[in-house]
């Protein structure tokens, strides 16, 4: 597949997009009006809906532990066959699926929109004086070092993919925070929704075939918000 330039993706923008002034009323209107839908009708229900989420919304949490060296992903690299690979991947994944089973046997997938939060703690220098070694390990100085955060980032969450997680794109938030330590770990944080709370959302999941095998498998429970109330059903 042929990759559009910046310029092209620009122009494409530009012309599906040729007032570029942000106004969440008037851009829902026009949007609204450009599909022929029924804003107030549309406004009354969302404000029903939102009612029940917040009435009803929950969440879960799961922390995990890695004692370990902070690791990235190291960049691509392609084969003499043209394939494209991640050196570190596989074995990564490999590793982090024995672990968790050894404390966990069985784990539902989490699929729900999710937070994600990756604390990185790197080795502390030893040339770092005490007083610093002490600051730096209450995260009152922070370090300027390699790994990139956003490689850390993207090393964790692939390792979490068919093990924690269905897959990295439930996460709609992230942080990824690096500090030096005098033990050196890498601490994962998640917060989902204990609920899918969009309809298109459940839909969309439903309808995909990894899901679809996951739920035949007993790896996946999908469960959703119930906005129907008891008189009308």
């Amino acid at each position: 597949m042929k990759i559009k330039t910046r310029k092209k993706r620009i122009a494409e923008y530009n012309e599906k997009h040729p007032d570029r002034v942000y106004d969440s009323i008037g851009c829902l209107q026009t949007y609204f009006r450009e599909r022929k839908w029924d804003f107030d009708k549309a406004c009354k229900k969302a404000n029903k809906k939102l009612e029940k989420i917040l009435d009803q919304r929950t969440y879960k949490s799961i922390e995990i532990t890695m004692y370990e060296d902070p690791m990235q992903t190291h960049r691509p690299r392609t084969t003499q066959y043209g394939s494209i690979y991640s050196p570190n991947a596989a074995e990564n994944h490999k590793y982090f699926e024995k672990a968790i089973k050894s404390v966990i046997k069985t784990l539902k997938l989490i699929n729900t929109p999710a937070e994600i939060t990756v604390e990185a703690y790197m080795e502390m220098p030893t040339n770092v004086k005490p007083d610093e070694v002490i600051l730096f390990e209450a995260k009152v100085l922070y370090p300027i070092d390699k790994p990139d955060y956003d490689n850390i980032g993207k090393c964790y969450t692939d390792i979490l993919s068919d093990i924690i997680i269905t897959d990295d794109d439930i996460f709609y938030s992230g942080e990824i925070r690096k500090y030096y330590s005098v033990l050196p770990r890498v601490v994962i944080r998640i917060s989902c929704l204990a609920a899918h709370e969009s309809d298109y959302v459940y839909k969309k999941l439903k309808s995909r075939k990894k899901i679809k095998e996951g739920i035949r498998d007993g790896r996946i429970e999908l469960r959703k918000l119930n906005y129907t109330e008891e008189g009308e059903r």
